[in-house]
């Protein structure tokens, strides 16, 4: 290797391992062989994510991961999760032999391994953790936004991290590096100016150098582990082969005169967000009405998913047996009522998905509709994942009602959904990372903002 190659290999970045080693012997003995596998390399890794598709047992890897963090420091840790995911989490420990603690406040918080939901956050003393877990960490997706500066803040000193997100970029490639920059790995506008440039074609955005691609997913690859099956990490498929989701858009025709403030005819174009909620407001008694004949001909459980409080109130009045949770009902509310239609006590729920279609595990239904569609690839995403998730045995059912107007919104957000696949087969897993991480650790250079550039002896000598 002469002078140049090694200059250029000394600029490679990886993250380094700050963990310990578990063997898979050790592990929970109710976890399959590929889950033995990630939770002993994200022990190893010490600061990691999971970034795997909806179904895949997050929740216990997650789990056994805090439960190993705890006996290892003898200190604390906690869970964060999004509304009533905290007591379903505690459920899904139970099963494998891990008690968790839910708790409201630091008084609650008993030794081991304890569970909060987000909205809790500022009742806790965050130093007092030796790890951290964020369930569905995409809530640290906004670049300036208060909760992930919050949670920056809350955990910038604590040694072990796990984030796990089934869509850890649902809109923009940079949203990654958030995820980076809570686990410490790289601040995100040291990655932003290493592999990114400004996108000329689109204002205020930035895009992948193209001779950064290749090094920028390796970097990713050395934290985080991107998988929608097993054998994208070299194992058996079996058992995780999903249903179909049959897919039926049912078009309301648009209104062509709308009189309203002054105009002759109505504005078709919805691409943005005023002239799209304008849209909804106007179409909204046409499309609950069908949303209702739909659910109302079936004698199935239903989860009913729409955008604004007028939507909801309608749909609630006119669904038999629905019953309607909203985001200004207290907390303990919605965790009953979201109870009641996990184990069935309520067979037809409204709601929207910003509110309550992430973490809930509903594989015991398998229709659902969307009744008006928004820009949120990710809203949409994980409001399928709701039921279209390992552990559904039937084809569900997707209806979504809109007008001709929102077509180019739907339009929108199918483009996203194929730009996602796109940076899932850029994430290509080498599974030899994850069968042996300690190998991988060799000739791996850790990032630091104060390195020095050497400069190599070609340069000096034609000097």
């Amino acid at each position: 290797m002469n002078e140049y190659d090694k200059f250029l290999n000394k600029k490679v970045i990886k993250h380094e391992s700050d963990g310990f080693v578990v063997s898979k012997d050790e592990l929970n003995r109710n976890l399959f062989d590929w889950q033995k596998t990630v939770v002993s390399w994200s022990l190893f890794q010490g600061r990691c994510a999971l970034f795997e598709d909806c179904g895949l047992g997050k929740t216990i890897q997650q789990i056994e991961w805090a439960n190993h963090i705890y006996k290892h420091s003898d200190s604390n840790v906690l869970i964060l999760t999004p509304l009533a995911v905290a007591q379903q989490t505690k459920r899904e420990g139970l099963k494998f032999g891990i008690k968790l603690n839910v708790c409201r406040n630091q008084s609650d918080i008993r030794p081991g391994v304890n569970i909060a939901n987000y909205e809790m956050i500022d009742h806790f003393d965050t130093n007092s953790f030796a790890g951290i877990v964020l369930d569905e960490s995409s809530v640290l997706k906004n670049y300036s936004g208060k909760i992930k500066n919050k949670l920056m803040t809350a955990f910038k000193n604590t040694k072990y991290k796990l984030v796990c997100s089934a869509t850890p970029a649902p809109n923009d490639l940079m949203e990654i590096l958030n995820q980076s920059d809570f686990l410490g790995i790289m601040p995100s506008n040291e990655a932003l100016a290493r592999w990114f440039i400004n996108d000329t074609m689109s204002f205020g955005s930035y895009r992948l150098k193209k001779h950064a691609v290749s090094d920028f997913w390796n970097w990713v690859q050395s934290w985080a582990v991107w998988i929608n099956t097993p054998s994208d990490i070299g194992y058996s498929d079996c058992g995780y082969i999903l249903p179909k989701v049959e897919t039926i858009v049912h078009l309301i025709p648009n209104d062509k005169h709308d009189y309203s403030n002054g105009r002759l005819f109505n504005d078709c174009d919805v691409l943005n967000a005023t002239n799209l909620y304008r849209e909804l407001r106007n179409t909204a008694p046409k499309r609950c009405a069908k949303a209702c004949e739909i659910v109302n001909n079936s004698s199935d459980s239903w989860v009913v998913w729409c955008n604004t409080n007028d939507e909801s109130q309608r749909l609630t009045k006119g669904i038999d047996g629905a019953v309607e949770l909203t985001g200004n009902m207290d907390v303990k509310k919605k965790e009953h009522i979201l109870e009641d239609f996990a184990n069935g006590n309520i067979t037809r729920l409204v709601s929207k998905p910003k509110i309550c279609s992430f973490g809930l595990n509903w594989q015991h239904i398998n229709h659902q509709i969307s009744v008006g569609i928004n820009f949120s690839f990710e809203q949409k995403y994980q409001a399928l994942k709701r039921l279209h998730r390992f552990g559904q045995i039937n084809t569900v059912i997707d209806h979504v009602v809109i007008s001709e107007t929102e077509q180019q919104v739907f339009n929108i957000v199918k483009k996203k959904a194929d730009l996602n696949s796109r940076y899932q087969s850029l994430m290509k897993c080498d599974a030899d990372q994850y069968l042996n991480p300690q190998s991988k650790m060799k000739n791996l250079r850790k990032f630091s903002g104060t390195d020095k550039m050497e400069i190599p002896i070609w340069m000096r000598l034609a000097a």
